[in-house]
């Protein structure tokens, strides 16, 4: 099934968050694995979890 995800995320018809929890990690270790976050930043998982630490710090 990750395969699936990583497939129809790819082709956009889905999205990372759309994925479900027990198929998450794996499909967002696959994308990472293929370079797909460095076209997609705007659905790495960490740079959500970056930008969030970062409005935390200049409050």
């Amino acid at each position: 099934m990750v395969k699936v995800y990583v497939l129809l995320i790819k082709c956009g018809r889905r999205t990372v968050a759309q994925t479900p929890s027990i198929w998450y990690q794996d499909t967002v270790d696959e994308l990472r694995k293929e370079g797909w976050f460095d076209e997609h930043p705007e659905q790495d998982p960490d740079s959500d979890k970056q930008a969030t630490a970062d409005q935390s710090d200049k409050a």
